[in-house]
């Protein structure tokens, strides 16, 4: 990630547009109560506390002033577990973002699939480290995009 942003601030809002906190089921002769789920209020507080750190990072000054500042808006679009009979964990994500600043906008899509083989059943550690680490690999693809910092960065 670069680090680019001269101290300009920006204005990030992050939006939960899932239809569902469940996010899948762990399978097996439970699996239609044996399910994984997050919560609109904790992902969305996850995924802005990251956001803002990654952008202080990039020498740009997360702002909830929207006035002056660049905004940027990230939309967790979809965010789905699955395990498959061969014993296989699979989470994928998917943001969509939209950047406004001097007059400039982009808009663009970030997916991120993650598959973990396992002999054991995950329990609820393993599947949250397995979730958090699909949802920073779209973040990163999303702030290593060179056409959103090139908005981003816009003086």
């Amino acid at each position: 990630v670069g680090s680019d942003g001269g101290g300009r601030q920006v204005n990030i809002r992050v939006i939960d547009e899932r239809l569902s906190p469940v996010l899948g089921s762990r399978g097996g002769v439970y699996s239609k109560t044996s399910t994984v789920s997050v919560s609109s209020e904790q992902i969305v507080s996850v995924l802005q506390e990251e956001a803002d750190r990654v952008l202080r990072l990039m020498d740009y000054v997360p702002t909830p002033y929207p006035e002056n500042a660049t905004r940027l808006t990230l939309y967790l679009s979809s965010l789905d577990y699955r395990v498959s009979g061969n014993r296989k964990a699979a989470v994928t994500a998917v943001f969509r973002v939209e950047v406004v600043n001097a007059g400039r906008s982009y808009s663009g899509q970030y997916n991120a699939f993650l598959e973990r083989s396992f002999t054991l059943p995950l329990n609820q550690e393993k599947n949250t480290k397995l979730v958090e680490h699909s949802l920073a690999d779209a973040m990163t693809r999303m702030f290593k995009d060179p056409d959103l910092n090139r908005v981003l960065s816009k003086p």
